[in-house]
């Protein structure tokens, strides 16, 4: 993405001595406080990791294409180029349990898909627009927001552009966080929010009449919600009954079919009277805005501003680290961006090899 301009509405904040913070470090200051001693005292950002990296490249592809800067054809040219300076850049997926390359397959599988079928959003957009949130006379947040939605009846939705798996509901919270600052935000401007949500690329959500269970007898509306790289796997019996309803040739049946087990893209091979049968839309989860939440964002921001502001500034003095479990192993490891200068992940690596049980010559024989 380009680097932004500096905004002199944040330059105003600093000559007046407003600490301001931004949903990523309240996020870094909670997670491990020595990630965030490197990050913010010693003014050291680290490595990016391949999903930071393809983030940013979703980011870029798909707001160019909603600003008009590009054509949808564009989209999945940027994507592919994130892929390529991942590769350069040595930031690799992790392997899956087998120690093989699914996660890395599904991943581009799941974006590329998106890059090739995405469409214009109905609506009246702006991009990356800088929200400032004055929380105190001494503290505010800042951040840009993806895209905000201006709605017919005068109010604003904010959407947030999502690379990521979606959400567990018990990670809900902590997600949605974002969401409800900016929508304060606007709301502090003058402005009334309407929703807020995210706009998941990973993910469709597919609307058709098929069986609800291998033992329904009669055809019912269902809704799946899935990756995009399931999309065949989810829709393929009731597609190709579709075809033999519709009076298509088995032969053109089987070579539809196979194209569409390739591609997961209910092209033109199939005649309009088959694909319209079947609803597939990008996958758009609404988060709540309420008061509830809006209070116990302001708690979070002000707690976590608290230890931050609490805690020594000083460059010989560390601050202390997460602790490392097996929970958190994978973040530290793979994602962090000190994950290559951290002592103490390094330390739990080498305590965690020292204490793996080596073989007997027994066990070794076959």
């Amino acid at each position: 993405m380009a680097e932004r301009a500096k905004d002199p509405r944040l330059q105003e904040l600093y000559d007046q001595g407003v600490n301001l913070y931004s949903f990523s470090k309240l996020g870094t200051i909670n997670q491990c406080l020595y990630s965030a001693w490197r990050t913010y005292i010693l003014h050291d950002r680290g490595l990016g990791s391949v999903y930071t990296e393809l983030g940013s490249a979703c980011h870029q592809a798909a707001e160019d294409f909603i600003e008009g800067k590009i054509k949808q054809e564009d989209m999945l040219p940027i994507f592919n180029e994130g892929v390529v300076q991942c590769d350069l850049l040595g930031y690799a997926f992790p392997k899956d349990f087998r120690g093989n390359d699914s996660i890395r397959e599904r991943y581009l599988s799941d974006l590329q898909n998106c890059f090739k079928t995405f469409t214009m959003p109905k609506g009246k957009f702006t991009i990356e627009e800088l929200l400032i949130l004055r929380v105190s006379p001494t503290r505010a947040m800042q951040g840009y927001s993806d895209l905000l939605r201006w709605n017919n009846d005068g109010t604003v939705t904010v959407l947030d552009l999502k690379s990521s798996s979606n959400y567990a509901e018990k990670d809900l919270l902590e997600h949605g966080r974002q969401l409800t600052i900016y929508g304060m935000a606007l709301e502090q401007a003058g402005y009334k929010v309407k929703s807020t949500a995210w706009i998941m690329l990973k993910y469709v959500v597919i609307n058709f009449n098929w069986y609800a269970t291998k033992r329904s007898k009669t055809k019912t509306p269902l809704t799946r919600i899935v990756n995009r790289s399931k999309i065949y796997a989810t829709i393929k019996d009731a597609v190709e009954s579709a075809c033999r309803e519709s009076g298509m040739d088995e032969a053109d049946i089987e070579m539809a079919m196979m194209e569409f087990s390739k591609t997961n893209i209910l092209g033109d091979q199939f005649p309009a009277a088959v694909r319209e049968q079947f609803s597939i839309k990008p996958y758009v989860r609404n988060y709540p805005y309420t008061e509830e939440l809006k209070q116990e964002a302001l708690d979070y921001i002000n707690k976590t501003a608290d230890l931050y502001e609490s805690l020594p500034h000083d460059k010989d003095k560390p601050w202390q680290p997460c602790e490392i479990t097996k929970d958190n192993q994978f973040f530290c490891n793979a994602l962090c961006s000190h994950r290559k200068t951290c002592p103490y992940i390094q330390d739990y690596n080498d305590r965690l090899a020292a204490n793996t049980s080596k073989p007997d010559d027994e066990e070794d024989l076959f």
